[in-house]
C-alpha cells in the first residue's frame, strides 16, 4: 500500500510528531494515534500511517536560529518497508517542505 502525503499533511505529521518525541535531539518514535489525533494536525494525518515508525538523522547543528539543517526521515511501515525522504530545517522558519506530494511504503 502507497500512502500519498501533500507538502501540507507531511508538516502536519512532522508537527504532531514534534508534539510527542524530540526530532531533533532523540531522533527515533512511532507514530501512534496520539499523534494522528494531534489537535494542531487538524485531521490531516491519514489513520494508515498508524503504528509506522520513524528515525531521523540530521547532518548539521543548529549553530544559530537561523541555519539550516539537512533532516533525513526513514519511515518504516509494519511490514518493514523503507522511505526515505529528505528535507531541511531552521529554528527560526520551521520545516522546509516543498514537494508537492510524498509517497510513503
Amino acid at each position: 500500500m502507497m500512502i500519498k502525503l501533500s507538502d501540507d499533511q507531511m508538516s502536519a505529521l512532522i508537527r504532531a510528531l514534534s508534539d510527542t518525541i524530540d526530532l531533533i535531539y532523540n531522533r527515533n518514535g512511532t507514530i501512534t494515534q496520539n499523534v494522528i489525533d494531534d489537535d494542531e494536525a487538524d485531521g490531516d494525518i491519514p489513520q494508515e500511517l498508524l503504528a509506522y515508525k520513524i528515525k531521523v538523522n540530521k547532518d548539521g547543528d543548529h549553530r544559530n536560529d537561523g541555519q539550516l539543517v539537512d533532516y533525513t526521515f526513514i519511515f518504516t511501515s509494519p511490514k518493514n518497508k523503507k522511505t526515505t525522504i529528505c528535507t531541511e530545517m531552521c529554528l527560526m522558519v520551521g520545516w522546509n517542505f516543498c514537494e508537492n506530494e510524498y509517497t510513503i511504503k
